[in-house]
């Protein structure tokens, strides 16, 4: 008998779920759709997204161009280096060590020629431009503009696993250094670590100039973004989907929807009234606004 009611209440409350869902939906659909359709008359996505693929595009490729020569020096520069101990009392120490480097360089300009696979929100770097240009590329795909979008948020997407590889190979070259410096020390050759330095350091100033040429966006980007931040439809999506948003969101963040989800039914049906209840009220905030600056607008015509 208990079982029976408590399945009764869980039905309600999943009855209730979808009527909340339905009275949210109709109640913000028609602002937030009519900010939406007016904010992309003022921007051209189809011109954006052409832009912006070709200087990711671009981007990406110098990366991995300058990624495998430098891989290929830092490589070529260790082997010579072991390579003369062959002949001397540390040639078996020599030849572990030739084999080691032929097998970690390898993995690493392998992982240059595949696809990124996608990352972890925590295991990625956060470039403040590069994410809000993604999230606003997400927002611009998930409004229904053209196919062009999509693409270059693909592209986009692939340039920052790219950003990473790269992020990941300069931080095995700094500790491959350390490694080196502590073994060379033993051998009375450390002098030979002043050309590895020197490609280090290059490889490293030449990261911060492709960070640097993302950031200078050009007009009609620079253009869009600053449109975009200006309205409130975006500032909401870009707190819920931006990487920035994702690293410092607190655990039970009561406007979290998989926390809102964890909780058990009893709770979630009041959880969920109490969150329409302040969406509809925001929702009604939005349209007075709006009715006062139409009503200020005809009174100073």
């Amino acid at each position: 008998m208990h079982t029976s009611a408590t399945r009764r209440n869980q039905i309600s409350l999943r009855k209730l779920f979808v009527l909340i869902i339905a009275l949210f939906s109709i109640a913000v659909t028609s602002h937030s759709q009519s900010a939406i359709d007016s904010l992309l008359a003022r921007i051209d996505p189809q011109k954006l997204s052409a832009i912006v693929e070709k200087k990711v595009c671009k981007l990406e490729n110098r990366i991995i161009a300058k990624s495998e020569k430098t891989l290929r020096q830092l490589e070529k520069q260790e082997k010579r280096i072991w390579e003369r101990q062959l002949e001397t009392k540390d040639s078996l120490l020599a030849k572990a060590k030739l084999a080691e480097i032929e097998t970690k360089y390898k993995s690493l300009q392998d992982q240059l020629k595949n696809p990124t696979s996608v990352l972890h929100n925590t295991a990625r770097q956060y470039i403040p431009h590069l994410d809000t240009l993604k999230t606003a590329f997400k927002f611009l795909d998930q409004n229904g503009t053209t196919k062009n979008i999509k693409d270059a948020l693909s592209r986009i997407e692939s340039f920052e696993g790219k950003m990473q590889q790269a992020e990941e190979i300069k931080k095995f070259i700094r500790e491959r250094r350390e490694q080196l410096k502590y073994q060379l020390e033993q051998l009375g050759l450390v002098k030979e670590l002043k050309k590895y330095n020197k490609e280090i350091f290059y490889y490293q100033e030449q990261l911060k100039e492709y960070k640097s040429i993302l950031n200078d966006s050009r007009k009609i980007e620079k253009k869009a973004i600053e449109l975009l931040s200006k309205t409130k439809v975006f500032q909401d999506f870009l707190k819920k989907n931006s990487l920035l948003a994702s690293l410092f969101r607190m655990p039970g963040d009561p406007t979290d929807p998989s926390y809102v989800a964890s909780l058990p039914d009893c709770k979630r049906g009041h959880k969920l009234i109490h969150l329409f209840k302040i969406r509809l009220l925001q929702a009604g905030q939005m349209h007075n606004r709006n009715f006062q600056q139409i009503f200020s607008r005809h009174n100073r015509s």
